[in-house]
């Protein structure tokens, strides 16, 4: 009785919004939830599932999932990674979406960024590419905003407050 239904799970069931969700260049990465593995229960892979019954291990951890890949010209090949847990960006360590793009939207970011996903595959796309298609992509699949508005608020709170560290790979999370 000490916190709220769908909390203290590293999937939580969601009961007052949807799940945070970010497109970038096509790619659709989004916060997994129990909402959304019940809706997926038939062709959810069940590595991803298996994550439902899993505690965080740290106060506000979440699994980021690349989800979909949007069809852009920036992202060809990459149908395949739809539906793996994202692990890195650049060779750091995330544990929730909002780290995801944090570390993608930094000034000082690689030029082509890699996620890291399970199994070790990785998925890079070109930075430029990327925001001169994200406008297209938004409009082909009538998209409103690339984020999410819970995800939008969450990063400019975090803006506006003391920045949480990103773990270097390997740091702070055990595998």
């Amino acid at each position: 009785m000490s916190r709220a239904r769908g909390e203290g799970r590293l999937v939580p069931r969601l009961f007052d919004r949807n799940a945070d969700y970010y497109l970038y260049g096509g790619l659709a990465f989004l916060t997994l939830t129990r909402n959304f593995l019940d809706a997926a229960r038939e062709w959810a892979p069940p590595r991803v599932a298996a994550l439902a019954s899993r505690e965080p291990r740290s106060s506000g951890e979440e699994v980021a999932v690349l989800a979909d890949i949007l069809s852009a010209d920036v992202n060809s090949g990459y149908e395949e990674q739809r539906w793996k847990v994202v692990r890195q960006v650049d060779g750091r360590d995330i544990r929730s979406l909002a780290d995801l793009v944090r570390l993608v939207e930094r000034p000082d970011g690689d030029l082509f960024p890699v996620f890291g996903l399970d199994g070790g595959d990785r998925v890079t796309v070109d930075r430029a590419r990327a925001a001169a298609t994200g406008r297209e992509v938004l409009a082909r699949y009538e998209v409103a905003s690339d984020r999410s508005p819970h995800l939008a608020a969450l990063l400019e709170r975090r803006a506006s407050g003391p920045e949480e560290p990103v773990a270097m790979a390997g740091v702070g999370r055990g595998k």
